[in-house]
């Protein structure tokens, strides 16, 4: 029986020092990002609201939602999004397909990219994804809604063990 309970302990010490480490990683990258500047060129049938914008050396993420703001539904729209670094030299550009959105319907978007040093981004509305350039990537709206949910799984996760390890 000793045995069984310095082997607990030993587990509730991993599991302690696994929790502590994960909340020290996410401290430490939450301090690494910083706001972004943003424009955004508005549409008079759509408009884009930036929720959140932060980007690090190597990348980042907007957040965002989008707005029918017509009386009809829309089909076929993108709303582009141009990366900008430091020295106004346009990195990367990425285009969220907006398929079918009803009239006065409101869709919410996460976009996340890998690219150094930007530090701005313009928002635009076109009827057409230019598939030209090197550094352009289309989205589905359908998949850029509502990436989240997951660390709190380990923590529930290593509650439910530190219960049946000491009882």
């Amino acid at each position: 029986m000793s045995r069984l309970k310095t082997f607990g302990k030993y587990l509730l010490m991993f599991v302690a020092f696994y929790i502590f480490s994960t909340i020290l990683s996410i401290g430490f990258i939450s301090t690494t990002y910083s706001e972004m500047k943003e424009t955004i060129y508005q549409d008079s049938n759509l408009s884009v609201k930036i929720e959140d914008a932060k980007s690090t050396f190597v990348n980042g993420y907007v957040k965002g939602t989008v707005t029918n703001i017509n009386t009809t539904d829309i089909q076929s729209k993108y709303i582009k999004m141009e990366f900008i670094s430091e020295n106004n030299n346009e990195i990367l550009y990425k285009y969220i397909q907006i398929d079918n959105i009803k009239a006065g319907e409101t869709k919410n978007f996460t976009i996340n990219f890998e690219a150094e040093n930007i530090k701005s981004f313009n928002v635009k509305i076109t009827d057409e994804a230019v598939r030209e350039e090197n550094n352009v990537h289309l989205i589905n709206l359908a998949d850029a809604e509502n990436e989240e949910i997951k660390n709190i799984s380990i923590f529930l996760a290593a509650a439910i063990l530190l219960k049946y390890v000491i009882l």
